[in-house]
């Protein structure tokens, strides 16, 4: 699939069981995310992955939402979004990305938002 506009192709190795590693820069609307990079995915509670599986269709907008959370880019609110926004760019199910933002919305500030 080729990447929906504004942003590069993600290239990547799976680096963990939970853990992706960016093998090349990737430019999105949001910044561009540098080589090297390193990604849990969808870093929510065990429970939640029958909504949001860490690798899965939302694995883009777990990548970009990771590194607005890791560096503190934008607020809380802005990073949820982008993560909401690039999951529906890549073609993820409106229904499950609507309770993935809400999971987010609720539970974010718990799991490590400005905390670097």
């Amino acid at each position: 699939m080729n990447p929906p506009p504004g942003f590069g192709p993600l290239e990547y190795i799976k680096s963990g069981p939970r853990e992706w590693t960016l093998t090349a820069f990737w430019r999105t609307p949001y910044g561009v995310v540098p080589a090297g990079f390193v990604s849990d995915g969808a870093s929510s509670p065990r429970l939640a992955f029958a909504v949001v599986d860490p690798g899965s269709e939302f694995l883009e907008a777990s990548v970009i939402h990771d590194f607005l959370y890791r560096y503190g880019i934008g607020t809380r609110k802005d990073a949820d979004r982008a993560w909401r926004d690039t999951a529906l760019s890549y073609g993820a199910s409106p229904r499950r990305t609507r309770l993935g933002y809400l999971a987010l919305r609720i539970g974010g500030v718990n799991f490590g938002w400005n905390k670097a």
